[in-house]
């Protein structure tokens, strides 16, 4: 017996096949069986621990007569998943920041019809999570896969910007859509070398400015159109500095060896690294070479065990003086950046950007 059916129904059931197939299939059929494991669908394979079930039990219990009345995102569990994501991110994340939804599910379903179109493509990574193709149909967008190379299953950005059909293009150029840019400035640089990445950034345009001060360009991701001005970009950056200081500078570790915000500002941490180096490299230089001469002296008394440690113990200063405080320390400061300080809080305030130095990358987000 046929059914109609609307066509986005057909759709849905065509994203749907694929999973249908597996579903119908002899392998399928083996769930549940002894020492097979259902990777399908993510589902455990143990026991739930014991304290998660405490706590679903405990919270079965209504405590008030609205426990079960329908609600908005509730304070008591956007407050933990705010201080859990200020850990993992670094940034300030408020209880507001976070919205509650129905599992991951309800998550890309809200976001989908938030920021698409019906006819818009979305491009999803494959291998995929089985429903992302389903979640793109119902909210009447085009799927777009995008295959990742086994075995790293690295994301490229030029494979996203191969992934943009034409069809997407054409609709953002209707739409009055703007294509933006991306523009990484990494932790540590100096004003020359922002400005050097400015010179060559593709799309900018126009004359750079005076320099400013050093440290007064905040090491950010900026997101740019075509033909934005040079100026215009280092205006935000000053001003993007300006506010991430304002922010910052009350909830500062206290102690810190700044005498003002001007001073913290023009000291980032790769950046101090070097000036630090140049200025006291020739004191500690000199301060081992003395030191380790003075345990020298132990290597011409005539007691063998004075010997062996003063010999050993001026070889250890030298190593320390030449090699760690001169090559090593330095670099992990410049590998590390702002992390190097962990676990003082210095680690959670300092701005690191993850992408490489300069790196430019084209993006089509959606403007409204």
């Amino acid at each position: 017996m046929s059914i109609a059916a609307s066509s986005r129904v057909e759709r849905l059931a065509a994203a749907m096949a694929p999973i249908q197939r597996m579903v119908d299939s002899p392998i399928f059929a083996r769930r549940g069986a002894p020492g097979v494991a259902d990777f399908m669908v993510g589902n455990p394979q143990e026991m739930p621990l014991t304290d998660f079930v405490d706590v679903l039990r405990r919270n079965a219990e209504p405590q008030d007569k609205n426990w079960f009345a329908y609600k908005l995102s509730e304070p008591e569990a956007r407050i933990p998943v705010a201080r859990s994501l200020t850990r993992l991110t670094g940034l300030d994340w408020g209880p507001e920041d976070v919205f509650m939804t129905n599992a991951g599910f309800g998550a890309l379903t809200v976001t989908l019809r938030a920021i698409t179109e019906p006819g818009d493509e979305v491009i999803y990574l494959s291998p995929p999570w089985f429903f992302y193709e389903l979640l793109i149909a119902a909210a009447d967008a085009i799927p777009v896969r995008l295959n990742l190379a086994p075995p790293v299953f690295d994301l490229e950005p030029e494979a996203i910007a191969a992934a943009i059909t034409p069809r997407s293009v054409i609709n953002m150029v209707a739409s009055g859509q703007t294509v933006a840019r991306r523009l990484t400035v990494a932790e540590g640089l100096t004003v020359s070398e922002v400005f050097q990445l400015l010179e060559s950034a593709e799309g900018l345009v126009g004359a750079l400015p005076p320099p400013p001060p050093e440290g007064s360009l905040l090491p950010e991701t900026y997101f740019y159109a075509f033909g934005d001005q040079r100026a215009e970009m280092v205006k935000r950056m000053q001003r993007a500095m300006q506010t991430a200081l304002a922010e910052l500078w009350p909830r500062r570790v206290p102690d810190l060896p700044f005498e003002g915000r001007e001073e913290a500002l023009t000291l980032p941490t790769r950046r101090a690294m070097r000036r630090g180096l140049s200025v006291t490299g020739g004191v500690i230089t000199s301060a081992g070479i003395v030191l380790a001469g003075t345990f020298s002296v132990l290597a011409v008394l005539p007691l063998v065990a004075l010997t062996q440690i003063g010999i050993t113990v001026a070889f250890g200063v030298l190593l320390d003086t030449f090699v760690v405080r001169s090559i090593l320390v330095p670099a992990l400061t410049f590998e590390l950046g702002g992390r190097i300080w962990w676990p003082s809080a210095l680690s959670r305030h300092t701005r690191d950007a993850s992408a490489p130095t300069g790196t430019v990358h084209r993006v089509t987000p959606r403007t409204r």
